[in-house]
């Protein structure tokens, strides 16, 4: 909920900024992540979270994201939408693909921000509506 805070904030504070051509694709991706990714059941000891969120963000340092994660973004929004219901770590996961836009600073920051805030916002939903306890019949 902080994460979706923050994120929204910011994208509201720089909404002119964003670059949306990838956006509506990205969002329909993550609800597909989401769906997929609630469907699987995985409890991952701390450490292979770790190990797993080090590795990426290290790959993502010394390397250049694939050239198909710019010209997929809902591909993109289903991969990272099912990593980060296991990893957490959305951030890295999604600045990845922004970073392969090669945007200038702004509607970099606003565009992240932008996916983030649909990728929290996502999974809140999922949480709140499918996977929580308080749902009746569950």
């Amino acid at each position: 909920m902080v994460q979706l805070g923050s994120n929204l904030g910011r994208m509201l504070l720089t909404v002119r900024s964003i670059h949306l051509s990838g956006l509506p694709s990205f969002a329909i991706g993550s609800v597909a992540g989401c769906l997929i990714g609630g469907m699987v059941s995985v409890d991952l000891p701390p450490y292979a979270v770790q190990m797993g969120v080090g590795a990426f963000i290290i790959w993502t340092i010394v390397s250049k994201p694939p050239k198909w994660l710019m010209r997929w973004p809902a591909l993109t929004g289903v991969l990272s939408s099912i990593l980060t219901m296991f990893l957490g770590a959305t951030g890295p996961f999604v600045a990845s693909y922004t970073r392969g836009l090669n945007l200038l600073r702004q509607p970099y920051v606003s565009t992240t921000a932008a996916l983030m805030s649909i990728q929290h916002g996502v999974k809140i939903l999922f949480s709140v509506c499918w996977a929580s306890p308080l749902v009746p019949g569950r």
